[in-house]
């Protein structure tokens, strides 16, 4: 890992300074992107920066307006290896995400709505819906470039959207649930959903969708961090569903006992994203928070743009329009945040199961 990369955002566009890789012109080779791919991606030296991702491509950036730019910690690795691991193991860890003082600017946010909500102090989860609207920090880190350019290369689309408003979630600290093993709880993310697919099996390819989640807090076994099967986005159905032998949603989830002799917890610092292939086999862990404290998350659910939503989303142009984070929020960021939450309406498809299903139609094809 290097922990010297960086990004080199433009103070009045908000976008990020990359290399064209595909143009040999040299005075075409710098422009300005949404995303961050490995073309985005600088060494910092002295006053010049340097880019790092092609051996064969050597460019240098020397700082002459220094007003016009915002250098920025970028994640310790390239967002290729990110992609490579969603590749291989279903998931990835990007850190650096967030900075610590966009960390404590949210912290200081759910303490203000936990009080306006009156929520308990203890046990289980509580949802902040508005988050997106009333906390800049939250609104942009659902955009993140360097997040979008990995989920989009995973998924091999070139547009995506939001499943539903990315919302706050905040883990409380245990108590009646400690000591305990509750049943139930797994599960895989939208899109797939029981009554989705044909016979109720996903193909293996493409992948249809990720879960971007981004710690406010270190997620570890001690604050409930989430519990999950490496592997098991693999499968292709979901975890309990009939005729795939033992259930994993019966008795209590004791790690490295029988049916759940592989599960882990999640292990990722604040500031983080967690980004899971939605097949990924999981679920939340109340019962495990023995931290003393909330342990926050915010929880975006990301499909290819011509995926039906999961969740309504009509509401979000006209509350977003007048809202703290986008009066505040760079124009990129406003851009993307916009294209993935806004413009348009969800629905639902109604009676997907009454076409016949792939084992109905192998079986009529052998009469």
């Amino acid at each position: 890992m290097n922990q010297s990369y960086r990004l080199i955002c433009s103070i009045q566009s908000g976008q990020y300074l990359g290399v064209n890789e595909h143009n040999n012109n040299s005075h075409q080779q710098v422009k300005t992107y949404d995303d961050c791919g490995d073309n985005c991606i600088w060494k910092q030296d002295n006053k010049a920066m340097k880019f790092v991702s092609v051996a064969n491509i050597n460019v240098t950036f020397h700082m002459k307006h220094p007003n016009e730019w915002n250098i920025i910690s970028a994640s310790p690795k390239l967002p290729s290896q990110y992609v490579k691991e969603l590749q291989t193991i279903g998931y990835a860890i990007i850190e650096n995400i967030l900075d610590e003082k966009q960390l404590v600017n949210i912290r200081n946010y759910v303490k203000t709505e936990r009080k306006n909500l009156g929520v308990g102090d203890y046990d289980d989860r509580f949802i902040m819906p508005n988050s997106i609207h009333e906390s800049p920090e939250i609104a942009s880190v659902s955009a993140h470039p360097i997040a979008m350019n990995v989920i989009k290369s995973y998924l091999g689309v070139k547009h995506i959207h939001q499943g539903h408003i990315p919302w706050l979630t905040v883990l409380r600290p245990v108590k009646k649930l400690k000591g305990t093993f509750p049943e139930g709880g797994w599960h895989v993310d939208y899109p797939y959903r029981l009554g989705r697919f044909s016979d109720d099996e996903w193909p293996e390819y493409p992948a249809l969708g990720v879960q971007y989640n981004i710690c406010v807090d270190d997620f570890k076994a001690s604050t409930g961090g989430t519990q999950f099967i490496p592997g098991s986005h693999l499968r292709k159905h979901g975890p309990g569903w009939k005729e795939y032998g033992e259930d994993i949603n019966i008795g209590g989830t004791k790690i490295g006992e029988g049916v759940h002799r592989d599960v882990v917890h999640v292990e990722a610092p604040a500031g983080s994203a967690f980004i899971y292939d939605s097949r990924l086999w999981h679920r939340l862990a109340p019962e495990t928070n023995i931290s003393g404290k909330d342990r926050a998350a915010i929880l975006c659910a990301v499909t290819p743009a011509w995926v039906i939503p999961m969740l309504e989303r009509s509401a979000f142009d006209k509350s977003f329009e007048n809202s703290l984070s986008k009066s505040v929020l760079s124009k990129r960021d406003i851009r993307v945040v916009e294209k993935m939450v806004g413009n348009g309406t969800s629905f639902q498809i109604q009676n997907m199961n009454l076409a016949k299903d792939r084992k109905a139609r192998r079986q009529e094809s052998k009469l």
